[in-house]
């Protein structure tokens, strides 16, 4: 994987984790907050995949 392709995984995945913990703080409260977390999650582990590799 070239540097600029992981810097942009890194950097993917460093957002969507951002926002899933920020969305978590509400989830418990309202189900939207908690269905963005769940999307941020999986959105951070797709990110991350190519780095794996």
């Amino acid at each position: 994987m070239s540097a600029s392709k992981l810097c942009r995984s890194w950097l993917c995945a460093e957002v969507c984790k951002a926002c899933g913990d920020e969305c978590e703080k509400h989830g418990a409260h309202m189900q939207h907050c908690q269905e963005c977390a769940d999307a941020c999650r999986r959105c951070e582990e797709a990110c991350r995949q190519p780095m794996a590799a």
